[in-house]
């Protein structure tokens, strides 16, 4: 992240994972997230969402196929390579520790030192940018176990973005925010997005969510792709119902026009 950071392009050719022989988790998945893209990975519980984040991140080896970023295999780099262009925020961020928001800020920043190599000003400068754009530097010498939920997602977003990342991966960045935290968030992440050229492949639960800020979709099902493409492509009523079983109705955002969906009530 940053001004003048080279923006990556994210391509996934027939991935597979499984954990024994009777459990596959995700068949051939192929994708490409573009450079500086919005990507939404949605799909029922148990669908391998998050499962295809931790191969990307390399958490987990697939059985087979090959990612790459800008044509080059992931397995070329090592962690601390990888960390400098992928920043991951994982689904629960444990926070709760007596440290500063800005100490967690810049714990960041560890992708950019050699082995005994300390924190130094160009650090402190980047810590300072990264809590003005994410909107927490009045927070900066609060501790996290004292600030809301909402404020500590946020704190875990900028210490990701502290990383200088050209991707952010997010694993259901909002699951535990009420809606108005919820919304806060996808804002600041829609902004780095198109301001700061930002490409980011965001895991979510909520199908209105994922219509409104993501310029793709990939639904998942049964670990294959199901659907992708735009919002308008995926979010459609028979989608929907092959997918998830459940019966809706499909109409539009009335300020933003994405697709919106109302459920069909069974009783």
């Amino acid at each position: 992240m940053g001004a003048g950071a080279a923006r990556t392009r994210i391509e996934i050719h027939g991935v597979s994972f499984r954990y024994d022989s009777a459990q596959v988790l995700l068949e051939n998945i192929a994708l490409c997230v573009e450079r500086g893209e919005m990507a939404g990975l949605i799909g029922p519980n148990g669908s391998g969402k998050s499962t295809l984040l931790r191969i990307v991140t390399r958490v987990l080896d697939p059985h087979s196929g090959r990612l790459q970023i800008d044509g080059e295999d992931l397995r070329a780099y090592s962690p601390r390579a990888l960390a400098r262009r992928i920043a991951v925020v994982a689904q629960e961020e444990v926070l709760n520790f007596d440290f500063t928001v800005r100490d967690v800020v810049l714990m960041g920043r560890y992708p950019h030192w050699s082995r005994f190599q300390r924190e130094g000003p160009m650090d402190f400068a980047q810590v300072e940018r990264t809590l003005r754009l994410t909107g927490i530097d009045h927070l900066a010498d609060r501790l996290v176990s004292e600030i809301s939920g909402g404020e500590r997602q946020r704190v875990a977003i900028a210490r990701a973005l502290c990383q200088q990342p050209e991707i952010l991966l997010l694993d259901e960045p909002t699951s535990h925010l009420d809606i108005n935290h919820q919304v806060e968030i996808f804002d600041l992440l829609k902004r780095l997005n198109q301001d700061e050229g930002l490409t980011v492949l965001a895991v979510l639960h909520d199908l209105n969510l994922a219509a409104l800020y993501c310029e793709k979709l990939i639904l998942l099902s049964k670990g294959r792709i199901a659907a992708m493409g735009t919002p308008e492509d995926v979010i459609a009523p028979r989608v929907i119902r092959e997918v998830y079983g459940a019966e809706v109705i499909v109409g539009r955002h009335p300020s933003a026009g994405s697709p919106w969906i109302h459920l069909v009530s069974k009783l």
